[in-house]
């Protein structure tokens, strides 16, 4: 696939995410960010669900809802890169925000500050900024409310993969036998960043009260792959 054909791929994804939560104006959101970022980083997870990325993949449609929250209980200062930092990344960055103004920063030094250029009429609109060059560090994305800073996000360049993190849906399973589960496994590097690009083959192995489903060795897929875990009947008195 080539750099453009990815860039309009993530650009219709981004629309598709807009509108298809155009109708959530409210609702409690939590954040898990990357190890060293502040702010609202890398992935944003209702209710314990897992993010997907938007660049190499599919990225959970959270953030694009997210940015729609603008009062109520579960407002919050959004600021979201829909991009990874890596020397095959497009030079155009997507950042979703239900900021009024978006500053995108490389390695410290400002590479724009602007208002939602893309889309402006959608509940979400999208801050597209464009010709990025692409230099090993940190890309940062800074949100402004009435001119004060609410809200950052931070991309890293990844570093080698050196470990595995496993991350099910759910850590409690009922077992009767059909309850189950989704497990994430995802290559990191040194700083506890996912590294988009790996592709090592791993074997899977499940033990203990529960049934594998899926490939047990599978190559990862933009840094990641999933897998099923299914409980297993235990009679009354048995093991959980």
């Amino acid at each position: 696939m080539t750099g453009s054909t990815v860039m309009l791929a993530a650009l219709a994804w981004l629309l598709l995410l807009s509108l298809a939560c155009s109708d959530r104006s409210s609702g409690p959101v939590t954040e898990t960010c990357p190890a060293g970022s502040s702010g609202c980083a890398s992935g944003l997870v209702p209710n314990g669900s897992n993010p997907v990325d938007v660049e190499g993949g599919l990225e959970d449609c959270t953030a694009a809802c997210a940015s729609d929250v603008h009062k109520g209980p579960g407002f919050q200062q959004l600021v979201y890169m829909a991009n990874y930092w890596t020397p095959s990344s497009p030079s155009t960055v997507y950042v979703l925000s239900n900021c009024e103004e978006v500053e995108l920063f490389v390695n410290g030094g400002s590479a724009g500050r602007i208002r939602p250029n893309l889309y402006p009429n959608l509940p979400h609109p999208i801050f597209e900024f464009q010709n990025v060059g692409f230099v090993p560090g940190e890309l940062t994305a800074v949100g402004y409310i009435d001119g004060a800073e609410a809200a950052n996000s931070t991309r890293r360049t990844p570093g080698n993969p050196t470990r595995l993190v496993l991350a099910p849906d759910y850590t409690r399973l009922v077992a009767d036998g059909s309850d189950m589960t989704s497990v994430t496994i995802t290559a990191v590097d040194a700083n506890g960043q996912r590294v988009p690009y790996a592709s090592d083959t791993v074997n899977i192995a499940v033990s203990g009260p529960g049934k594998f489903i899926g490939e047990q060795s599978v190559a990862l897929e933009g840094g990641r792959i999933s897998f099923l875990v299914q409980s297993i009947h235990e009679p009354p008195g048995g093991r959980v």
